[in-house]
């Protein structure tokens, strides 16, 4: 869908949608639609839709949809692979050209669709939900200036019909492209919020996220982002940046990951997480694909530099987690592969947690470094 116009308002219970207007899900035993379209073998249960991540494989292995497109230039979302019945297809590819203001107070969305039998209690456990689920779709806006008080923007990815089964479908990818020097001059920040979550597929814990991968969202500068309010749910890819250092970090009910090699986190005050399924995450830019456990592809690091994390104190509650992806390590980085350096406190209360992650093949392990610990 392509819109032009010169300005834009969607005004607060205002909708625009594209969901499920990406390419198609499998047919029945056929394979999903579009370049990161999931994989089925026939009859067995299928792989979702890849976009802005890999998707999820089903529980007997047909494989999910690779990423595809780009941060910078979205497409539509690929849809899921057809089991006993149809897949869930892809979200819409949404272009809006704006000559002037773009004001979001309402939802923008192109989400995955589930497939199958979704919904219906009456086929619970039946082939029906064999499907694989759509991913997200893309959206990108192009604009002057952006506005906004709590809107939403969102590409995200289906759950599979059946939740222990069905392989879920990627998040999308969002890329709004601005005046960066008109853009500063905007007041108040707008209050906006994107999302390009992944579809679920098993049970889901802080330690076993049995879900496709996270979207991912293209700014070209950090107008847009306060960091003592991150409730968005994206890999987070600013242009040209390699290292934020904010006064703080408050991560509420958001999901962010820094997936950009060698990503700095340097908050002068403290770093809050907090939530249920809140997450804070450096590194991971990449999946396994060779080697899945209910059709979980755990990201992990290959990059030259390792992440890292400083902060005077971490503060992790209410189901909050931070996530680190260790990198490789060399000669020049012989001990480990990322850093989290606390120069006070970590506090981790119940049902949160701290997360570290070797690189899987070269072992470059996370170094946790603080004063003192708290464990609630």
């Amino acid at each position: 869908v392509l819109l032009t116009a010169n300005r834009l308002r969607v005004d607060a219970g205002g909708t625009m949608r594209g969901t499920e207007g990406g390419h198609a899900g499998g047919r029945p035993n056929q394979n999903g639609y579009g370049p990161g379209g999931g994989k089925t073998a026939g009859g067995g249960y299928s792989g979702g839709g890849g976009h802005g991540g890999r998707a999820g494989d089903s529980y007997t292995g047909m494989y999910g949809g690779n990423a595809c497109f780009s941060a910078e230039s979205p497409g539509p979302g690929s849809g899921g692979a057809g089991g006993s019945s149809a897949g869930g297809g892809g979200g819409a590819l949404l272009r809006i050209l704006v000559a002037d203001t773009v004001i979001i107070d309402g939802t923008v969305v192109t989400d995955g669709s589930s497939g199958g039998q979704a919904g219906d209690a009456s086929w619970a456990g039946s082939s029906g939900f064999t499907a694989g689920a759509g991913a997200g779709g893309g959206i990108l806006i192009t604009c002057d200036t952006f506005r906004g008080s709590n809107g939403v923007v969102a590409a995200r990815g289906s759950d599979g019909p059946r939740l222990d089964y069905s392989g879920a479908g990627a998040g999308g990818r969002i890329a709004i492209v601005y005046n960066q020097a008109n853009q500063a001059g905007v007041s108040p920040r707008p209050v906006v919020r994107f999302d390009v979550s992944p579809g679920l597929r098993g049970a889901v814990t802080a330690v076993d996220p049995a879900i496709s991968e996270l979207g991912t969202l293209w700014l070209p500068d950090r107008a847009l982002l306060d960091p003592a309010l991150m409730n968005h749910k994206a890999q987070l890819i600013v242009a040209g940046i390699t290292n934020w250092a904010p006064d703080q970090m408050v991560v509420s009910n958001g999901w962010i990951r820094f997936p950009i090699d060698g990503f700095i986190l340097a908050v002068t005050n403290d770093v809050i997480v907090r939530g249920t399924g809140a997450k804070l995450e450096l590194g991971g830019n990449l999946a396994l694909t060779n080697w899945t456990w209910r059709g979980v592809h755990f990201p992990y690091s290959e990059m030259t530099n390792p992440p890292r994390l400083t902060c005077a104190n971490l503060y992790l509650t209410n189901g909050g987690s931070l996530a680190m992806y260790g990198t490789w390590t060399n000669a020049s980085n012989p001990t480990w592969g990322a850093m989290v350096d606390v120069q006070g406190r970590v506090v981790l209360a119940t049902n949160s947690w701290i997360l570290p992650h070797c690189q899987p093949t070269n072992g470059g392990a996370v170094r946790l470094k603080m004063t003192d610990l708290e464990i609630l």
